[in-house]
């Protein structure tokens, strides 16, 4: 598997959405963009500030899908 998607899902794990905060999330969506996108943005906007040299690399990764 992709060394990016790797690193992308072991972020998404560690930011666990209990009920409150995924209405939350929800709201500030306001139906514009799905939660997951909106949490998967701001992974990596997280990514790029902790490894800015890296941003162009973090930035491919919102461009990145699964297939199941």
């Amino acid at each position: 598997m992709d060394e990016g998607f790797e690193m992308l899902r072991g972020e998404r794990r560690s930011f666990f959405c209990p009920n409150k905060l995924w209405k939350e999330l929800l709201s500030q969506t306001d139906d514009c963009i799905s939660v997951s996108t909106y949490i998967k943005q701001a992974i990596v906007e997280k990514m790029i500030r902790e490894e800015p040299e890296k941003e162009e690399y973090f930035r491919t990764l919102l461009f990145v899908t699964t297939i199941e």
